[in-house]
């Protein structure tokens, strides 16, 4: 009996422990993808367009663009090549690098 109560305590200080620890990793801030100042949708655009993204736009309304303003940007699927370390040494191990990502900019008009 002695032993089964001190399982149950352990158990419960373990649920309380684990509980914890999701709170505290829901209520951490998630990195955003793209620019920290949202505003003017063409300057977030061509911010990201000088980096090297892609970018595929998701518009709510029918102004024009120059006239809307980026809501959200999320990164959406890369691109990705194989490299040689070195490309004139053709036994150089191959690596992996982003070729190009694509970032899905929200804006609404």
């Amino acid at each position: 009996m002695y032993g089964r109560l001190i399982f149950h305590r352990i158990g419960g200080l373990g649920v309380a422990a684990a509980t914890a620890g999701v709170i505290a990793v829901v209520g951490a801030p998630i990195a955003d993808a793209g620019p920290k100042n949202l505003g003017n949708a063409n300057a977030v655009i061509a911010s990201l367009k000088a980096r090297g993204d892609k970018v595929v736009i998701d518009r709510r309304g029918s102004a024009p663009l120059n006239e809307c303003i980026a809501t959200s940007v999320r990164e959406g699927r890369s691109a990705y090549r194989w490299q040689r370390v070195r490309a004139a040494d053709p036994t150089s191990p191959l690596v992996q690098v982003v070729d190009y990502r694509v970032m899905h900019v929200s804006v609404e008009c």
